[in-house]
């Protein structure tokens, strides 16, 4: 629908009267059409969509756009004009496996099941089955996932419950009901490479074991067809999970045995067939009067699977218009303190750890003369005992809001913030205006809010301010964000339109807590590392230009105070993950930005920290390939490789020390000056200067610590190299290169690391807030001054420990100095290196390789771990530590992603 323009005549002058927008009860009706586009966001932060018209999934890494398809199975990809795109997507809570189906016009339709590579875009189709017709899948759920970290009351971080059954299988278990209203569970079994598919009834009581067919106590002229379902796994039931279920159940008329139809025997009733197609029609209705529940129990012995089937009473649905249903599993955390301790011998106490709600959403046209109502009703899973004495659950009826006149079209129920009984829901606007005062036309035009509602009432919770959705100002009131799925740490909202053929998406922030202490985000930052989920999301509302750099800073500090509070005695345990977060964010902030100072000085920043990350790295393989004061030979050359680097970062950390005692020196004298009218400057107004983020290494305990060992490791395989026999034709080779590498460094290594050794002490003495700071903000701070300037000022006034003539001026340099010498010209910009970022080598790029989605590195060897055979064993196992993740946390991405 085209947006409406004010008719009132405009006043006088340049201002504009508002722009009104307006939305239609067709323009939400896609809400009702089934089947969905299916959405997921994964914890590799990889969303998952159907194509608009092909047998497709399409997946997009968050937020470096990178976009690649999943491999179809065999049947789709053989004959893709008979398949249509996706219905159901799901991916595993491990984030490494996938399931999808695909629906065929006519025929069986196919699922299949792809397993995750090392590399967040290479999926391999693992198993594909077939569906018969009137047998599809309707939802997908998975058991089997990690133990959720979640934030206390008292701000520490926790581990909750396990989450649903756990049953001792291989990989994650897969759940589905299906149209024929039986569920299926699809696990593997150790020891066994092929798919174990179970099914069973629901409805009626069942119990079905491995290898027994099923019992079918259902009449045979009795038709059950599941519309729509949902599984709800709950931290409370150990064994049991829920199925809720819209079923539309009809008998097929028999077929008497009689004569052929004669059309032309005019003694044929007219209506002899009516009465049974209008039974047919009314039994066919029970759909939108009830919502079907069960309670399923499964058990693994290791060997066979069982699955126990209980109907539960069913939920009357008050009117018609049944949108979603939902179940919302939220844990009690603590545990209460009132049943530990108390359970006789005779009778255990049950300990809730959990509460499951059920969320149903209705969206009501009333006769599509107006804009539809909203409403949501929440209904709470309790366990219940039966006369027997038997524990049974039942359902209670919490509370119903109706959001006129907003829509609700988004339910976000697997949102990490239902850890603390809050629910995030999609409330959009049927009209709108937005200024047109400006010199400029805007770009967007709000659409609607996205709330935090509390559980079970439904009310908006204080301290949480609604965030705006905003659309393309040329889609307002048309082409709609009625779907949308929340990113893995519940920070940022994707949303697709369902009425156009090309989805017009969009990327919007989840409100954020006011009455918190310090940074709303500081807490998602700890629990994304602690879960092992990526922080893209996070990373990227962190660079976005609404957020300051102050912000960013108190917000990675916060974090890292928390996490060392509670880092259970493991020292710098979570500093490389802090630093992996702070590389991305920098790096975000300097691709985005137009300053380029700004740019210049935010690319340092990120280096410094990847720098940080790479030194630690190089300790791991000098310490795997150390025997003593003896050096694995057979790594000599990837060793050798890794000395020239780190050689290269202390030359470089070296001159920042020159440079930084040369503006000392330079603002001195301006402070001693005693001949002023006014008399001596005192100290704090003394204006301060940009320490380089280079220094960064020479104050903070962790870099210091990490530097000095490298340093040592440099000179103990120098002197190794050095004492080797010269038989060996490759160490002598890699000597002589060595030698000539430290003696036109610059460098005195004995002396130098005398100085920083003995600075190890005195930095670690610092406050640790100043050090979380300074490495928040990958930079040293105005308080970490004074200590540097001692360290900077020991190594350039102790003799011989630099040469600053050899430090700054290297033989290439003076060759390329000499006019007509230098073959490219002076006018041609020296290319950059394209360096390994795990060997520090040369990336060959004839050869495949892969890049890190955070840092944007190369590597052939995370590509190929397969060394040759002459290489050492010790260095091949620090290779395959990064087959997974770069050397800053980031995850692979292939050659084959756009």
């Amino acid at each position: 629908m085209k947006p409406a323009v004010n008719p009132a005549s405009p006043s006088k002058g340049k201002a504009k009267e508002p722009t009104h927008w307006h939305s239609g009860w067709w323009d939400f009706y896609p809400l009702t059409e089934r089947p969905y586009r299916p959405l997921q966001w994964s914890h590799s932060s990889v969303i998952f969509s159907a194509h608009p018209s092909e047998p497709t999934i399409i997946a997009r890494h968050f937020s470096s756009s990178k976009q690649f398809t999943i491999p179809s199975p065999k049947p789709v990809n053989s004959n893709q004009a008979v398949y249509e795109p996706p219905t159901i997507i799901s991916v595993a809570p491990t984030d490494d496996w996938l399931f999808a189906y695909f629906p065929r016009s006519n025929g069986e339709g196919t699922g299949c099941l792809w397993k995750r590579g090392a590399q967040i875009d290479n999926w391999i189709v693992q198993e594909w089955w077939t569906f018969p017709p009137q047998t599809a899948p309707v939802t997908a759920e998975w058991l089997g996932g990690p133990r959720e970290w979640t934030i206390d009351n008292s701000g520490k971080p926790a581990r909750l419950p396990p989450k649903g059954v756990v049953l001792q299988t291989s990989s994650p278990t897969l759940l589905l009901v299906t149209q024929d209203y039986r569920i299926h569970v699809c696990y593997y079994q150790y020891y066994l490479q092929s798919l174990q598919i179970l099914k069973c009834p629901l409805g009626a009581t069942n119990m079905f074991r491995h290898g027994q067919t099923p019992f079918e106590d259902d009449p045979p002229d009795l038709v059950k067809v599941c519309l729509d379902a949902t599984i709800g796994i709950s931290y409370n039931a150990e064994h049991s999970l829920f199925v809720a279920a819209r079923v539309r159940q009809y008998t097929v008329p028999g077929t008497p045995q009689s004569a052929p139809f004669d059309p032309m025997d005019l003694t044929v009733p007219v209506s002899a067939q009516n009465d049974n197609q209008k039974q047919e029609e009314w039994d066919s209705r029970n759909d939108e009067c009830i919502v079907e529940m069960n309670q399923v129990l499964l058990r693994f012995d290791g060997v066979s699977m069982a699955i126990f089937v209980q109907p539960l009473a069913p939920i009357p649905i008050p009117h018609a218009g049944l949108l979603m249903m939902s179940f919302l599993s939220c844990p009690v955390y603590p545990l209460p303190h009132d049943v530990v301790g108390t359970a006789s011998p005779t009778k255990k106490t049950i300990v809730e750890r959990g509460k499951l709600y059920l969320a149903f959403s209705f969206l009501d046209f009333e006769g599509y003369m107006s804009t539809p109502k909203s409403q949501l009703t929440i209904y709470s899973m309790n366990r219940r005992s039966s006369p027997s004495g038997k524990t049974t659950f039942g359902y209670q009826l919490e509370t119903t809001r109706t959001f006129a006149p907003s829509i609700m079209t988004y339910i976000a129920s697997h949102a990490p913030h239902l850890k603390e009984n809050l629910l995030p829901v999609v409330l959009l606007d049927a009209s709108g205006q937005w200024n047109n005062t400006g010199p400029k036309k805007p770009k967007e035009a709000a659409a609607g809010k996205l709330h935090i509602l509390s559980l079970p009432d439904l009310k908006d919770k204080v301290g949480w301010e609604p965030s705006v959705i905003h659309v393309p100002l040329a889609y307002a009131g048309r082409n709609l964000p009625l779907q949308g799925i929340h990113s893995p740490n519940g920070v940022l909202l994707y949303t697709t339109s369902l009425s156009s053929p090309q989805p017009i998406t969009g990327v919007h922030p989840f409100p954020l807590r006011q009455d918190q202490i310090g940074s709303p985000l500081v807490y998602p930052i700890v629990l994304s590392i602690l879960s092992r989920k990526s922080p893209s999301d996070i990373c990227h509302s962190l660079s976005t230009s609404s957020v300051s750099l102050d912000e960013v800073v108190t917000t990675l500090s916060g974090a890292m105070t928390v996490l060392d509070i509670h880092n259970n005695g493991m020292k710098y345990g979570t500093t490389w993950d802090m630093l992996g977060v702070a590389v991305e964010v920098y790096r975000k902030r300097a691709a985005w930005t137009k300053d380029p100072e700004l740019k210049e000085d935010l690319t340092m920043k990120w280096q410094t920290a990847h720098d940080m990350c790479s030194i630690a790295a190089c300790n791991m393989v000098f310490g795997n390939c150390a025997d003593g004061d003896k050096y694995d030979l057979d790594a000599v050359w990837q060793l050798t490789g890794l000395t020239n680097w780190i050689v290269t970062l202390i030359e470089k950390v070296m001159k920042e020390c020159i440079l930084f005692c040369d503006i000392s020196d330079q603002i001195k004298p301006a402070e001693d000056s005693q001949d002023d009218l006014f008399g001596p400057v005192a100290d704090e107004t003394v204006p301060g200067w940009e320490i380089s983020p280079t220094l960064l290494h020479l104050v903070h305990p962790f870099a210091l610590q990490n530097l000095t060992t490298a340093l040592k490791h440099v000179k103990k395989y120098h002197q190794f190299l050095k004492s080797t026999s010269a038989r060996v034709e490759k160490s002598k080779i890699a000597r002589d290169l060595l030698v000539d590498m430290i003696e036109c460094s610059g460098l005195n290594l004995d002396r130098l690391e005398a100085i920083l050794d003995a600075s190890i002490r005195s930095v670690e003495e610092l406050q640790p807030g100043d050090c979380r700071t300074a490495l928040a903000s990958c930079q040293p701070t105005q308080e970490l001054r004074s200590q540097l300037s001692v360290i900077v000022k020991e190594i350039i006034e102790t003799p011989n420990v630099l040469n600053k003539a050899t430090l700054f001026i290297k033989p290439d340099d003076l060759v390329d100095a000499v006019v007509n010498l230098s073959i490219q010209g002076t006018h041609q910009k020296e290319q950059p290196r394209n360096e390994d970022t795990i060997t520090k080598g040369l990336v060959m790029t004839s050869d495949p390789y892969l890049t890190c989605s955070r840092c944007g590195g190369s590597s052939n060897v995370a590509f190929d771990m397969q060394s040759s055979e002459f290489v050492s064993d010790r260095w091949k196992i620090w290779e395959r530590m990064w087959t997974l993740r770069c050397i800053c946390g980031g995850l692979w991405i292939g050659q084959t992603s756009k």
